[in-house]
């Protein structure tokens, strides 16, 4: 209350000086759960077609569509049963509960029986039950939508409208998912305060406050049990309710544990210990307590027995983790009424060094019959086999390999805090799919719920979905069936690569994982509990499965495809590029060296002195010998010095940077102004050297456009995957529809579409460059490749300009 008064603004400048009128702040103590509370029903009646709002607004409620009596008995005296079938409560509008705005709290007993009335949808079932709405003011409603999010409780956290349907909306937040569980009370409190959303179950917090706030306030009704206009949609309720009440201000930490039945008088209780981890060095850790008792409370946290500085609060959070942070991490907790100190939390840390540092889990399918699979890291994670027939081992990539039968196999490993991945985290797996399995087109290669899969889709794409089941896909045609071939993902300080065969493919896209959870590991198909079940199964061969919590470098990735190609597991060192002897035979010098990379070329570099320069050794004579074993044999007049072997990247099969005329392309259509030359407009020069194409090289594309560019004949005949680069900048309308750029593929003979492999609208801001996966239809025969400008009548702007276009074998 010391802050309630009139306050007063002066404002001055140069030439004087005033004051506003006053205006009066008034504060009201609080001074336990009645002060601010909008509405209380306790549902404690015990017959009877009103439920009564035990606070002094009086806003009762009106018992419908209940088939005899709703009170039953509940977990605080009596509640209120909802059949699932039609039974919900109105409470017709009053202006007070338009005073639920900015800063609120909802609190409540539950006991569900189901999450509502099951839907279809397609290949799968879904529910949603309403446990109150007032419109797109304020909404919580029960969720289990394997589309979107499963066995929840999601609360409205923004402006948006709510049409009943069953998928999680954005402007809604969901508590993290497989928390509900039914038939069982369980108490939840939801607390609105400075634009942020808060969730409790059980008086413990369960996440973060996360950003959000409620939607504006109207004058319909408060309806409990049911979305609130059954022309629309119904979505009973099947379950109870016990303790509903709405505060128009944020319930305090002791509050919450009250309204929770949590002991709030006596000595700390506590109730969730710090648990153990084991994190890479350089990487973080938090631990968590939550202590019941009398507030006040205060924390002090302890390593190895003896106190952390600073460390006075509910969460520790260590950064940059070294070897010395290692160690038992406990926690005093004390108020007026005593004191509590927790159980010792380990904290085991894995330095940095090798490939298998951070290595979670490992699978090497190398078992020949039973019913699990071993992991071979230290962690010895097994998982279970579930319907698979006999034969399911096969030889693999690698040793041996697990076939599913793309009907119903799935292996299922229980859920371990180390399968948690976070902001940096790599995914490696060895696949044969035979096909796209059982006609779902959509085949789960692994599934840890919400936090991270695999998945398999239409035209070869591989892709995972990160937080809010957002898609980060591969190109399309980078999954060919019948065939071992390497893959992974590694997650990066907020972007996705995918890799294929040891090599990036497409660009890195701006994305995270998704949420944590504790519901298990499963691979080869959709499983969740509760028989919430989607069959997405994967049909084929796995092999060599890793999973890191860190992000693996791209020579890692290289490294791993490499082994894999010698049979050798990613656990085990990469035989490095390593020269092996150096012997002279009269005027020649003889190198042998061995490389892990028999495919590719190499060259032999030499410098003069240490601190100098490398330069490539001409005129010398290379054998290969077998096993990635290679000779070289070079002059040795005036070739003294420090040698060393150098692995090359494939050479294009076509390379044009237009510094030379750019021979062979060609170009029309409507309105046809591509020229070659030093754009004075747009990007203002080209991306590399002097040269670039363009629609118009110093100023606008005409109306109704529809010109294209084509390169000469490129022959992949004998390449069958390959990466097509280029640089282009765009400005054209973001109509996608009526303005945008494309790039196209076409037959290199009959000049016929094969496939559209990009297209935008917009502007970029500068040069950009673009990576594209060629394979399938793209690649293996003569291609030409097409870039487009396709525009109306309005909006004329810079256009489409091209550069430094290469396609180089993968």
């Amino acid at each position: 209350t010391k802050d309630a008064g009139d306050y007063r603004v002066a404002i001055s400048n140069n030439a004087g000086k005033i004051k506003s009128a006053s205006a009066t702040v008034s504060v009201t103590p609080v001074t336990g759960l009645e002060t601010g509370r909008v509405a209380y029903w306790s549902f404690d009646e015990s017959s009877g077609s009103t439920a009564a709002d035990g606070s002094s607004n009086r806003n009762d409620g009106e018992l419908l569509g209940f088939a005899g009596n709703g009170f039953t008995s509940a977990q605080v005296n009596n509640g209120l049963n909802f059949d699932g079938l039609g039974a919900l409560v109105a409470v017709g509008h009053d202006d007070n509960l338009n005073q639920i705005k900015k800063e609120a709290s909802i609190a409540f007993w539950v006991k569900p029986r189901s999450y509502g009335e099951i839907e279809e949808a397609g290949s799968y079932t879904r529910a949603s039950s309403y446990i109150l709405r007032k419109g797109n003011h304020l909404g919580i409603r029960l969720v289990n939508d394997p589309g979107t999010v499963t066995r929840t409780l999601t609360v409205r956290a923004g402006d948006g409208d709510d049409n009943g349907g069953v998928q999680k909306k954005g402007w809604e937040l969901n508590a993290p998912q497989g928390l509900i569980l039914l038939d069982e009370w369980q108490h939840f409190t939801i607390v609105y305060k400075n634009d942020t959303v808060a969730m409790y179950k059980n008086g413990i917090p369960l996440a973060e406050p996360a950003e959000g706030h409620l939607g504006a306030p109207n004058d319909l009704p408060l309806t409990m049990g049911s979305y609130d206009d059954v022309d629309t949609a119904l979505r009973f309720l099947d379950g109870a309710l016990d303790e509903l009440s709405i505060w128009q201000r944020p319930i305090s930490e002791a509050e919450i544990l009250e309204v929770a039945g949590k002991d709030i008088a006596g000595a700390p209780v506590i109730e969730i210990q710090p648990v153990a981890k084991k994190k890479l060095e350089g990487t973080s850790v938090t631990f968590s307590v939550v202590a019941t008792g009398m507030r006040p409370v205060s924390y002090q946290w302890l390593h190895k027995g003896q106190s952390i500085e600073g460390a006075t609060n509910r969460q520790l959070t260590l950064q940059r983790l070294l070897p010395s942070d290692a160690g038992a991490y406990s926690v005093e907790i004390t108020n007026t009424q005593g004191a509590a100190t927790s159980e010792n939390a380990v904290l085991t840390i894995e330095e940095l060094g090798a490939i298998t540092s951070g290595l979670a889990a490992h699978f090497t399918f190398d078992e020949t019959s039973g019913e699990t699979v071993g992991d071979v890291t230290d962690n010895k994670m097994s998982g279970t086999l579930f319907n698979f027939d006999d034969g399911a081992f096969q030889a693999g990539m690698i040793g041996g390999s697990l076939f599913f039968d793309g009907e119903d196999d799935f292996v299922e490993v229980p859920h371990s805090d180390l399968l948690s991945l976070t902001t940096d985290a790599t995914v490696s797996v060895w696949l044969n799919p035979v096909l796209f399995s059982g006609g779902s087109d959509f085949d789960r290669v692994i599934r840890k719920d919400v936090n991270y899969d695999f998945v398999l889709i239409k035209g070869g794409v591989a892709r995972v979905h990160g937080i809010g089941k957002t898609p980060y896909s591969s190109p399309g045609n980078t999954v060919n069936a019948e065939i071992w071939q390497h893959f992974a993902y590694v997650a990066k300080s907020g972007t996705i690569q995918w890799y294929k065969n040891g090599e990036p493919v497409g660009s890195p896209l701006s994305g995270r994982l998704g949420e944590l959870n504790t519901l298990p590991l499963v691979l080869g198909n959709y499983e969740i509990e509760d028989d919430s079940w989607i069959n997405r199964p994967y049909q084929g061969g796995m092999d060599d499965l890793g999973i890191w919590q860190r992000a693996l470098s791209t020579s890692d990735i290289l490294s791993i495809y490499a082994n894999g190609l010698s049979g050798k597991p990613l656990s085990e060192e990469l035989d490095p590029i390593r020269i092996e002897s150096f012997a002279a035979d009269g005027e020649n010098f003889t190198l042998s060296f061995f490389t892990p990379f028999s495919a590719r070329s190499h060259s032999l570099q030499i410098k003069e002195t240490v601190d100098g320069p490398w330069s490539d050794l001409e005129g010398l004579s290379m054998e290969d010998q077998g096993d990635g074993l290679f000779s070289a044999t070079f002059a040795a007049t005036e070739n003294m010095g420090f040698y060393q072997i150098v692995s090359l990247p494939p050479p294009p099969v076509f390379e044009d940077h237009f510094e030379s005329g750019a021979e062979g392309w060609t170009h029309g259509g409507s309105q046809d102004e591509w020229e070659l030359g030093t754009p004075t407009a747009g990007p203002n020069g080209a991306a590399s050297g002097s040269n670039a194409f363009a629609t118009d090289l110093d100023g606008n594309f005409e109306p109704n456009t529809d010109a294209w560019l084509l390169s000469p004949v490129i022959d992949l005949t004998e390449v069958t995957i390959a990466n097509l680069s280029f640089s282009e900048f765009h400005a054209v309308d973001v109509e996608i529809d009526f303005h945008n750029v494309s790039v196209n593929i076409l037959d290199g003979d009959s000049g016929d579409l094969i496939q559209q492999v990009f297209l935008q609208a917009g502007s970029t801001a500068d040069w950009t460059q673009r990576n594209i996966r060629l394979a399938g239809p793209n690649a293996g025969r003569k291609i030409r490749i097409e870039f487009r400008l396709v525009t109306d009548t309005v909006e004329q702007n810079f256009g489409f300009f091209i550069d430094d276009v290469v396609v180089i074998p993968n």
